[in-house]
């Protein structure tokens, strides 16, 4: 027996716990999910029956937020501001190329001078001296090798935007692509950085040589102008060392600190649109239908892409109803009345029963169950069953039970009109005494309560749940 009562005390605590799960389920579920599927164009889960206070939100999927926004009649309405797809400047890389076949034919014409020189033996002002030529053709070499690093650096630069501008292209799909993937920032926000790193040593050295060339340029400024050709050649280095200096700021300014930053920023809002999902806070259910509009509009007129605009209206109106309402009925149950009514026969007082006209039925309240449903829409009209307690308005209070039909007018408040049987207790006369009860023995209790069903007819007022 002890046994019994511990395996049946287990067994409540674990139906207690089950239950208190339930609950917790129960709550976090409780939040109804309408779907739209914006690349299919159709919609699941619109709610058929939903009660005052239940939440409820919007679930959109399919849908890239980078191209739309999405606007719906509540207060939690997207951003208005298209994000701008960020991009890289194009770097100047055939310019380096101009300048490097610049550099190329400097070179040729350099040394064919100084041949020009040793062949003919010429040692006067008016050529090259010969002690000159090893500075010019390192220098001429250090603008050759710092060029064409410029140029390699620019190269991958280039590489690695063209990554980012391919990879930024996928924002724009309006399917989403298989190979989307999450753009790797902090991988190429270090390259970037590298390659920055890599552009400012190169800077500097370009810088020290330009500031060594212009330093040997003042040292030996009297030959320079001596020589025609001596300074025409040290007035196009001067201009190639300029330019090579202008190339290598603009690629550094190309990929500037904040620059990257900025854009890799923006890379990151986009990232966050990855799962092409859109959704909604919860919303509640405060009222007997409610409109869901939603306005689906490009982010910028430059995609060529077509609004869409859709209200959804939910629950749809039902035809069947269920309450309980508050009605005044009549009633074919009635009492019967009867007097006692005394004579004098001799010296004897004697006493006989009288009927009295105590009318057709009886008037009272009750409270009716309705259910039904409309059958006729443009006037609201329906048909009900309906049933339930009621009590009469007579000298003695008695309680009914009605059953019965009828006919309903309106859409939430609705006019009732009902009928049916009515079951109660009615006094009538006792069994024991007769019509032409005549008796010296004034007579008490004549009448006795029985139970009586009869017609009823009923107009009252119900709120449709």
């Amino acid at each position: 027996m002890k046994t019994q009562r511990t395996l049946l005390i287990v067994c409540l605590l674990i139906i207690g716990n089950l239950a208190l799960m339930a609950q917790g389920l129960n709550s976090e579920c409780g939040v109804k999910v309408i779907k739209l599927d914006f690349k299919n164009k159709t919609i699941e889960n619109l709610p058929l029956k939903i009660q005052n206070g239940s939440f409820y939100r919007l679930e959109i999927d399919d849908i890239n937020l980078n191209l739309y926004k999405i606007e719906l009649n509540v207060s939690d309405t997207q951003i208005e501001k298209p994000l701008e797809i960020p991009s890289f400047a194009n770097l100047n890389i055939d310019a380096i190329k101009g300048l490097m076949d610049g550099l190329a034919k400097l070179n040729i014409e350099a040394s064919a001078e100084v041949k020009k020189d040793t062949e003919n033996g010429n040692n006067d002002s008016s050529y090259m001296p010969k002690l000159l030529y090893p500075k010019f053709k390192k220098f001429t070499e250090a603008l050759n090798d710092n060029s064409l690093r410029l140029l390699e650096l620019s190269n991958s630069v280039n590489r690695l935007a063209n990554e980012i501008r391919f990879h930024l292209l996928k924002y724009n799909y309006l399917d989403k692509p298989e190979d989307l993937k999450k753009f790797d920032t902090k991988g190429n926000k270090e390259r970037l950085h590298s390659k920055r790193t890599e552009l400012g040593i190169l800077k500097y050295k370009i810088d020290s040589s330009n500031a060594s060339y212009i330093m040997f340029s003042a040292e030996n400024a009297d030959t320079i102008k001596a020589n025609l050709n001596l300074k025409v050649i040290d007035g196009q280095l001067k201009t190639m060392w300029t330019q090579l200096q202008v190339q290598v700021k603009d690629v550094l300014n190309n990929i500037d600190p904040d620059k990257i930053d900025s854009i890799f920023q923006r890379i990151v809002l986009m990232d966050n649109n990855l799962d092409y999902c859109y959704k909604s806070m919860p919303f509640q259910f405060r009222d007997d239908q409610a409109s869901l509009t939603i306005k689906i509009t490009p982010r910028s007129e430059n995609t060529y892409l077509q609004p869409f605009n859709a209200e959804y209206k939910f629950p749809i109106k039902r035809k069947a109803y269920f309450g309980v309402g508050v009605s005044f009925y009549y009633s074919g149950l009635r009492n019967d009345a009867w007097s006692i009514a005394s004579y004098k026969q001799d010296t004897t007082t004697m006493y006989r029963i009288v009927k009295e006209n105590g009318g057709k039925g009886e008037v009272g309240t009750v409270a009716l169950v309705h259910a039904g449903t409309i059958v006729y829409d443009k006037i609201n009209l329906g048909i009900n069953a309906s049933f339930g307690p009621g009590i009469s308005f007579t000298k003695t209070v008695r309680p009914r039970l009605l059953a019965g039909v009828g006919l309903s007018f309106g859409h939430k408040h609705m006019f009732m009109v009902d009928g049916g049987i009515a079951a109660g207790y009615v006094d009538k006369l006792s069994t024991v005494f007769s019509n032409d009860y005549i008796s010296d023995v004034k007579p008490e209790n004549i009448s006795v309560s029985k139970t009586q069903i009869s017609y009823f007819f009923s107009i009252g007022y119900l709120f449709k749940l």
